[in-house]
C-alpha cells in the first residue's frame, strides 16, 4: 500500500497483518497434537515425532495452520455483519453478555476455569460453552433481523415511503450512501455544493467539513478517515483471530483426552468445529437479504 508521498507501508499489507494469526495456527496444531500423544499425526498425514519435517509435510502444516486461523475467525464475520447493534447515539452499546468482545473474554475465561478447576468435567463444560458462545452470535443475528423502525432516506420493504426497515438493511444502506455518493459540483453563493439522489431524497444535511472539496468534488477528509478504521479494524482483526485461537485451542485442549485413540479425538474436535463454525453460515443469509433488499424484488412482485 502506497502512501502519499509515494512510499511504501509494508506493514498495512493484508499478508503481513494475516500472517502472525497463520503462524500461531501452525504452532497450536503442532501443540494440539502432542496433546494428544501424538496420535493425530498419520490422520492429518503429518511425520510421526522424531522423523524429519520434509519440504511437503512442513506446507501440509502450514495449511493446517492457516485452516485453523481460518476456523478460529469466523466469530468475528458474524460479529462485523451484526456491528449496528454495538452503539447507540455515540456510545458503546454493551449488551452483556451478547456483546461480541465481553462473550469472547467471557468464553476464554469459562476455557480456562475448566482446564485448571473443572478437569473431571472440562470435556461436556467445553462443548457447552462452545454452545453458549455460538447461541450469542445466532441472538444477534436474530436480534439485527428483528429490530424495524423508520429509517430516513429508505422506503419500506414495499416502496412505502417511511415504512419500518431492519437496523441491518438501515445501516448497510446508510454506509453505501455515504461511501458511493455520485458527485457532481455546482456553485451556489459562492460555494461548493453536492447534488445526488440520496441527498435529494434525505434532505441533504451533511456537516459543514463535506463542503472542503478538491476540484474533482471529492470530499477531502473522506478517503483518509475510511482507510483510519479500515487499517484500524483490520489490524485489531489480526489480534482479535490470535486471541480466538488461544480460546478455541484450549477448548480442543478440554476435549482430547491423551488415551483415546486418535479418530475418537479427530472426531471431537470436528464436532467443536462444528458447533464453532455454525453461527458463520448466517452471513450467507445477511448476504441473500441484502442482494434481495437491493433488487426490489418484493416490491415489484407485489405490484403484478
Amino acid at each position: 500500500m502506497s502512501t502519499a508521498y509515494g512510499g511504501t507501508r509494508w506493514w498495512e499489507n493484508y499478508a503481513v497483518r494475516y500472517l502472525m494469526p497463520s503462524v500461531a495456527g501452525v504452532a497450536i496444531v503442532k501443540w494440539i497434537c502432542a496433546h494428544g500423544c501424538n496420535k493425530l499425526l498419520p490422520l492429518l498425514s503429518l511425520p510421526a515425532k522424531g522423523e524429519h519435517l520434509e519440504t511437503a509435510s512442513l506446507t501440509l502444516l502450514f495449511l493446517y495452520g492457516n485452516l485453523f486461523c481460518y476456523v478460529a475467525s469466523y466469530p468475528i464475520l458474524v460479529f462485523h455483519a451484526t456491528r449496528v447493534m454495538d452503539f447507540e447515539n455515540d456510545k458503546w452499546k454493551h449488551r452483556f453478555p451478547c456483546d461480541g468482545y465481553i462473550a469472547t473474554s467471557l468464553l476464554g475465561i469459562l476455557a480456562f476455569a475448566a482446564v485448571h478447576y473443572f478437569t473431571d468435567y472440562r470435556r461436556p463444560l467445553a462443548f457447552i460453552f462452545a454452545l453458549g458462545f455460538s447461541f450469542i452470535q445466532v441472538w444477534r443475528v436474530w436480534f439485527v433481523f428483528s429490530k424495524r423502525k423508520a429509517f430516513k432516506g429508505c422506503h419500506g420493504v414495499h416502496g412505502e415511503v417511511g415504512g419500518d426497515v431492519t437496523a441491518l438493511y438501515a445501516y448497510n444502506f446508510r454506509i453505501a450512501a455515504r461511501r458511493g455518493r455520485r458527485e457532481e459540483t455546482l456553485e451556489k453563493d459562492g460555494r461548493e455544493i453536492i447534488v445526488t439522489d440520496v441527498a435529494a431524497l434525505e434532505g441533504y444535511d451533511d456537516d459543514d467539513d463535506d463542503r472542503l472539496r478538491t476540484k474533482l468534488g471529492e470530499v477531502l477528509w473522506h478517503k483518509e478517515y475510511m482507510e483510519t478504521y479500515r487499517h484500524l479494524r483490520e489490524h485489531g482483526n489480526s489480534a482479535f483471530i490470535f486471541l480466538l485461537e488461544l480460546v478455541l485451542a484450549v477448548l480442543i485442549y478440554c476435549i482430547t483426552v491423551p488415551n483415546d485413540e486418535g479418530v475418537k479425538q479427530l472426531s471431537a474436535i470436528g464436532i467443536l468445529f462444528a458447533i464453532w463454525a455454525f453461527p458463520a453460515v448466517s452471513a450467507h443469509l445477511i448476504g441473500q437479504y441484502l442482494e434481495r433488499r437491493f433488487s426490489h424484488f418484493d416490491r415489484r412482485w407485489r405490484s403484478l
